[in-house]
């Protein structure tokens, strides 16, 4: 492979979570660009919605950081 060891816990791949987390966080930063624009209130309730996903793939991953590295 490319010498990158993959770090895990309990089987939960750490660069998978991340990668899940950023994408979470862009399609977030994408969202709020187009309220901008449209103040509709079911496009804010979807924008409020996703910040909740993310809010929890953040928390798992800093659970996961923290169990990692401890």
């Amino acid at each position: 492979s490319d010498g990158q060891s993959v770090k895990t816990y309990k089987g939960v791949n750490m660069l998978e979570v991340k990668a899940h987390h950023k994408e979470l966080k862009r399609a977030v930063n994408e969202m709020e660009e187009k309220r901008r624009n449209d103040r509709s209130s079911k496009l804010w309730f979807d924008v409020r919605t996703l910040k909740k996903i993310k809010l929890n793939a953040k928390d798992k991953l800093n659970a996961t950081k923290q169990k990692l590295f401890a």
